[in-house]
């Protein structure tokens, strides 16, 4: 539906959200022990959101713009 409507390429947001936040967990819990690590709230935050930001980017240059510059 959204290529037929917008001509461009649908990827799933999902995928995104899932490694971003498998990041935030690994800088929040320790691998080792299983146990809070003592970084505050927004570390993890801030790694999830720049995790999206890098895979969105690379999503966009290597998928999406080409795709658009076929059009």
């Amino acid at each position: 539906i959204t290529f037929s409507t917008s001509k461009t390429l649908n990827f799933s947001v999902g995928s995104l959200l899932m490694i971003g936040g498998v990041a935030g967990y690994s800088v929040y819990v320790s691998k080792a022990t299983g146990q809070l690590m003592g970084v505050p709230y927004f570390v993890p935050a801030l790694v999830v959101v720049v995790s999206g930001l890098i895979l969105g980017l690379i999503i966009y240059k290597t998928s999406i713009e080409p795709a658009l510059k076929r059009k």
